[in-house]
């Protein structure tokens, strides 16, 4: 009987204290829920804001405003939420949307390609050439080549919008982000990357924007000039320009991921140390509250650690969102000249489809270009991001 009553009682205390701390860690986790939340609330997001709202006002038919504070104070407190079919309703009616809209520039390709390969009959039909209708051909040939030239130059001018707000975008960003880097505790490595990234940033924009893109644009003057006669050839020249771009975006990319990864491996190693030194020497030079200030630093590394991450994936959404629909453009466009080409094929003259091909090439080039930056610079968040002590 006592027995069942010393268990009894043990039993009570237990439920007691279990009812006790629950309250006390609801409360605790709503507390740091709401540091954080303050915390992010507190941080200027107005120049980085800036930059996305002249994104969205771009797209503004395409894309609703993005509030990058917003984002980041949902994944700090940990609201955010996102719903897959909505985001796969949302891109599918942006893709089939482009493809209504390039939908006439395809039937026109596909109409005056017809018509050159009836006048191409006409010309068998008589058994001799005619130069009236080898002046049909190239008159068809300029209005094609015009329409196509025409997509080129609004793609390109997408693509030169584009790499000017990526690179803006990350070089006004990494200051945010290296700030609450440097609140978790990652001082040495703040000065360490910033400036690489940064630096880096300018030169591979810079690179892109003067070099590499002219030389795309090159490679279609080439292709049309290589296309107008059956005896006139540029292939190889094309071939080498195209592979100068290809080479330089990935020495680029590999360059620029390698020596990020190389500094965030090596600099988080010297703040841990920096870090241990100092809760060490709180906790053992200061005499009554030592150890409470030893604890309170890894607390408050722990808090600055909960920031940077929503501060960064708030930065990698917001990236996600802003290039979703210069690519899908710009993909939309490249199998529209695919399509265009594949259906003339069997009817038109080669040197026809080879300029479209050649068109559809340089669109390639573009897309490359854009989604190697996009790449580049959500690596580049996620590698920061990911940085612990």
């Amino acid at each position: 009987m006592k027995k069942q009553l010393k268990n009894y009682i043990f039993l009570e205390l237990v439920i007691l204290i279990a009812l006790c701390i629950t309250p006390s860690l609801a409360c605790a986790q709503a507390e740091q829920g709401n540091v954080i939340t303050n915390q992010i609330q507190a941080t200027d997001f107005s120049a980085i804001q800036q930059k996305i709202d002249e994104a969205t006002a771009q797209y503004s038919n395409q894309l609703d405003n993005i509030n990058i504070k917003e984002i980041t104070s949902a994944l700090g407190s940990g609201k955010f939420s996102w719903h897959p079919m909505d985001i796969l309703k949302s891109l599918s009616m942006l893709l089939f949307g482009e493809v209504r809209a390039n939908l006439s520039l395809m039937l026109k390709i596909i109409a005056l390609a017809l018509i050159t390969s009836l006048l191409t009959t006409l010309q068998a039909s008589f058994g001799k050439k005619s130069g009236a209708c080898d002046i049909a051909f190239y008159a068809c040939y300029i209005v094609i080549i015009s329409l196509s030239i025409t997509v080129f130059k609004n793609a390109s001018g997408d693509a030169l919008r584009f790499i000017d707000l990526t690179g803006n975008f990350i070089t006004i960003f990494t200051p945010l982000l290296m700030l609450s880097l440097a609140g978790a505790g990652h001082v040495i490595s703040v000065s360490v990357v910033q400036p690489t990234i940064i630096i880096s940033t300018q030169i591979i924009v810079f690179i892109i924007k003067n070099y590499l893109l002219p030389l795309a644009f090159c490679t279609i003057a080439l292709n049309i000039a290589s296309n107008i006669s059956c005896n006139f050839k540029l292939n190889n020249l094309i071939k080498l320009f195209e592979n100068i771009i290809k080479w330089s975006l990935g020495i680029m990319l590999t360059v620029f991921v390698g020596l990020i990864s190389i500094q965030t491996m090596v600099a988080p190693n010297l703040d841990a140390l920096t870090a241990r030194t100092a809760k060490y020497a709180v906790g053992t030079f200061v005499p009554v509250v030592g150890s409470v200030l030893s604890d309170s630093i890894g607390l408050v590394f722990t808090y600055g650690n909960a920031i940077k991450t929503a501060v960064g994936m708030g930065g990698l959404i917001s990236l996600l969102l802003i290039c979703v629909i210069p690519l899908i453009k710009c993909m939309v466009q490249m199998g529209i000249m695919q399509f265009s080409a594949a259906v003339i094929e069997p009817i038109a003259d080669s040197r026809l489809v080879n300029a479209i091909t050649g068109m559809r090439s340089g669109l390639t080039l573009i897309f490359i270009m854009m989604i190697t930056l996009t790449i580049m610079f959500l690596i580049n968040i996620t590698i920061v991001t990911n940085m612990k002590i």
